[in-house]
């Protein structure tokens, strides 16, 4: 060997602050999003008709995102460890640093499969096999973490996936059983049961949360058709369809809206009231009146959410799209590092574009920022091409791009998600004191007599 890189292994220090340190701020997402997602009144659960398809009125799908941002910061840290598997020359340091994220997709050392893995690092020092080119990106990050081989990987991940979505069908039944529990106690009508909401419900989150991974480490196996089993690639062609299939039920079964609920929040929106100059709250008063400039407003008001509902339900379908179609990327183009970063970088433009064109929320959101994100670290990516750049330039570039994801993880996902439950402490607080306020879709929807508040 006349020639070798040497990656030695970061002290344990620094490994437990890139271990623990995504995992807290993760944490601190999911407990704001749980908080945020209780609602400050509520009289009887939504209950979705057993007919009822994509094709219906979305009107009264849920009007905000179920765990807001945890989709965003689990998909974004997937993001941040599936990038780092592209068929790239990255510095020596750069996988191993971004290794750590390898829990949120799925990517762990031998969990269940016992077969052959490889040892990571050894004597302090990471031992790796193909960093001069001709080997898969996600090959040299399973040497890095020690993880099984193609298969055991892969296999690792499906049956994660399905303790997972056992696991979320449990916790659904238990809050079944107190939705049931506080019926009793006529608290709430009584839920109607049946394994169409569970199944829905336990596909919608195992979709939103990690079709990203499932998708990249499926394809990823076809990369291998000439050498592996016939029979673990029907299995690997199997998942695939199966999950499109997934995807295709979800779609017809329940409203676009409660589809994307887990990763779209539709609230963020800048709505604009057109008012009738006479009338101070003229969109909102009685429809049956007989001013006929409010039944225009009406009329208009009316145009304005069917535009907004038709503009949600093709942005919910875009992420998933997209979402797919980036995991293809990822797994599917293993053999050219130059098409996997130029397809990646064409298809994160799109999508921001799409954001920042279309607007389905704030500009000044986490969603936005993210895919700005996105864009920039995957554009500086093409650094890590071969004979791109130097050895140095490129190495002040793997560290701007981690410092990059780190900045926006802690300052992103964790200020908001500190912001939001300062807030949301602060709310509950003063809530007790102030008196029952009324929105304005309340009294849109209010009685027609006069006697009626």
């Amino acid at each position: 060997c006349l020639r070798a890189r040497v990656t030695p292994r970061p002290h344990d220090q620094i490994i437990n602050v890139l271990r623990y340190l995504p995992m807290a701020i993760l944490a601190a997402v999911v407990l704001t999003g749980i908080i945020r997602s209780i609602p400050s009144t509520r009289t009887q659960p939504r209950l979705w008709p057993e007919n009822h398809t994509g094709e219906e009125d979305d009107a009264d799908a849920p009007p905000q995102a179920i765990l807001p941002d945890v989709g965003d910061c689990l998909q974004y840290m997937q993001f941040v460890f599936l990038t780092a598997c592209l068929s790239l020359q990255y510095p020596g340091f750069y996988q191993p640093a971004v290794s750590e994220l390898r829990w949120y997709s799925f990517f762990g050392a031998t969990l269940w499969v016992n077969t052959y893995t490889y040892d990571g690092y050894n004597d302090g020092i990471y031992e790796i096999n193909g960093t001069f080119g001709g080997t898969y990106g996600t090959e040299l990050m399973t040497q890095v973490v020690g993880a099984p081989l193609t298969i055991g990987t892969w296999v690792n991940m499906v049956i994660c996936v399905v303790i997972a979505a056992v696991a979320v069908a449990l916790l659904l039944w238990i809050f079944w059983l107190l939705e049931i529990r506080k019926a009793l106690l006529g608290i709430l009508d009584p839920v109607r049961p049946g394994w169409k909401p569970l199944v829905s419900n336990v596909t919608k989150v195992i979709l939103s949360y990690f079709m990203l991974p499932v998708i990249a480490l499926t394809v990823y196996q076809l990369d291998y058709a000439g050498s592996l089993p016939t029979s673990h690639l029907a299995f690997a062609i199997s998942l695939l369809a199966a999950v499109l299939a997934a995807f295709a039920w979800l779609v017809w079964q329940i409203p676009t809206r409660s589809l994307g609920a887990l990763l779209f929040n539709p609230s963020k929106r800048y709505h604009r009231l057109q008012q009738h100059p006479s009338s101070p709250a003229g969109i909102f008063d009685d429809r049956n009146g007989s001013d006929p400039h409010i039944r225009r407003a009406a009329t208009t008001d009316d145009g304005i959410m069917s535009a907004e509902k038709q503009r949600d339900r093709i942005f919910v379908y875009t992420i998933f799209v997209t979402m797919f179609i980036r995991a293809a990327i990822i797994g599917g183009l293993q053999l050219s590092g130059v098409g996997q970063v130029i397809a990646l970088f064409f298809c994160e433009l799109v999508f921001a574009a799409y954001i920042i064109g279309m607007q389905p929320y704030a500009l000044v959101s986490l969603g936005t920022f993210a895919a700005g994100m996105r864009v920039v670290t995957v554009g500086a990516m093409i650094a890590f091409l071969p004979d791109m750049v130097s050895e140095s330039p490129r190495d002040l570039i793997a560290y701007g791009i981690l410092a990059l994801h780190a900045l926006f993880l802690i300052v992103g996902f964790g200020g908001s998600a500190a912001y939001h439950f300062v807030d949301a402490a602060v709310h509950r607080a003063t809530s007790k004191k102030s008196h029952e306020v009324y929105g304005l879709r309340d009294l849109q929807r209010r009685p027609n007599s006069h006697n009626a508040l």
